[in-house]
């Protein structure tokens, strides 16, 4: 069982290291695109941004050749960007976004640490009129949920806050994407990939783009999603980048 568990782990180590390290390509150097192996006569390199479960292959957008994740590769490194300015129209995180996946959170462990608070200091007190096991060992359990609570308090905290400050934004140049810590420059010359993926379940459509340094995706959670993806498609249309037939069904 436990050799079963450690195979699993490992696993699932392997899959992730696959999905979220930037691989080189052995060829040209350049970074190597996680993308789903392709099936049958259709090889245009849909992009993996996080599914551990599909089958995974590598893809070179500069060789236009796919690899096995199976073969030794060095890592990317990437290179300094170059600021440039942005047009003043920014793209930020939908309220709703914030609210649902950071904001509820945050409430929820606010809660719970002023109903954890009292129960402490009800046990301090017993324990300090009668140091049993029972008084002790409350005392710790009480302890150590105020200390997560507050711990993860204080991350969603930052964390609502590094949303508020994220946006993308667009220029002449190219698009800079803010993290809510530092500013990203992606220059028109390093997109490599664009597609549009049809919403499931209710959602909305997506659009991911692959560049020489990072992938992004456009979805609901972020205001006017399609505007700044179809902003995007448009400037790319005229050039070389691949897209799917959805996206350029969308621009033309």
């Amino acid at each position: 069982m436990a050799a079963k568990n450690r195979d699993k782990l490992r696993q699932m180590a392997e899959k992730n290291d696959i999905l979220f390290r930037d691989r080189a390509c052995p060829q040209c150097g350049s970074r190597l695109a996680v993308c789903l192996k392709p099936q049958g006569t259709d090889a245009f390199p849909y992009l993996n941004l996080g599914d551990p479960q599909a089958e995974t292959a590598y893809y070179c957008p500069i060789c236009r050749t796919y690899h096995s994740t199976d073969g030794p590769f060095s890592p990317y490194v990437q290179p300094p960007s170059t600021p440039f300015p942005g047009d003043g129209k920014r793209y930020h995180f939908t309220r709703a976004f914030v609210r649902d996946r950071v904001s509820r959170v945050l409430f929820i462990q606010g809660i719970g640490a002023l109903c954890v608070l009292p129960l402490l200091i009800h046990m301090l007190r017993a324990t300090l009129q009668d140091f049993s096991l029972f008084n002790w060992a409350g005392t710790l359990f009480c302890a150590m949920a105020l200390f997560v609570l507050l711990y993860f308090f204080s991350y969603y905290f930052r964390l609502l806050g590094v949303c508020r400050r994220s946006f993308f934004e667009l220029g002449e140049k190219g698009v800079i994407f803010c993290d809510g810590i530092a500013s990203h420059y992606m220059p028109w010359e390093d997109f490599r990939l664009a597609e549009a993926i049809p919403g499931q379940d209710g959602t909305e459509e997506s659009y991911i783009f692959d560049t020489a340094t990072r992938s992004f995706v456009l979805n609901q959670n972020l205001e006017n999603h399609k505007e700044a993806a179809l902003r995007i498609a448009r400037r790319l249309r005229d050039t070389d980048v691949p897209m799917n037939p959805r996206l350029l069904h969308l621009v033309y």
